[in-house]
Order: C-alpha cells, then sequence, then structure tokens
C-alpha cells in the first residue's frame, strides 16, 4: 500500500530546509530536491491531478508560494526562490 502524499503544508519544512543556504534556485530544483528529501516513491511521483501536474509538484509549488506570501522566501526573478 502507498504512504500517504504530504499535504501542502507537510512541504513547507522541507522546503525552508533545502532553501537553508541562501543560494536561489528554481522551483523545479526545490521540487525534485524536496521529493527526494521527504523520499517521495515512484509510485507518489507518478499521482497527478485531473489537470495532469503531478500532485507532488503542485504540493511542492504551494508551500513554496505560501512560504513567498508570508515573508520566509523571496523571489528574485520569476520561478525562483531564495530564503530570507
Amino acid at each position: 500500500m502507498m504512504s500517504p502524499m504530504p499535504t501542502w503544508d507537510e512541504f513547507m519544512v522541507p522546503v525552508l530546509r533545502y532553501l537553508s543556504d541562501g543560494e536561489v534556485r528554481t522551483l523545479s530544483e526545490v521540487r525534485w530536491h524536496v521529493a527526494e528529501r521527504v523520499g517521495l516513491t515512484p509510485d507518489q511521483r507518478a499521482v497527478q491531478l485531473p489537470s495532469g501536474q503531478p500532485m507532488a509538484d503542485n504540493r511542492i509549488g504551494w508551500a513554496a508560494s505560501y512560504l513567498n506570501r508570508v515573508g520566509a522566501l523571496e523571489r528574485p526573478s520569476r520561478g525562483k526562490y531564495r530564503i530570507t
């Protein structure tokens, strides 16, 4: 049985940990490394939303977006993030 996919808010701490070195990273880098760090299985990575977007990518994106809105991350340019 597949373990449950973390919710978007459960990805917030892994996103912050990955970006804790202060480097600017693209959202695609953040998504890949966070998925690795939390140990998502190939089956979990394959789950798609009705739109066709991978569910994990969507949830990690929402976590990064929320962290940006509350000031924990900044977006120096479109699709790139850095911890504040």
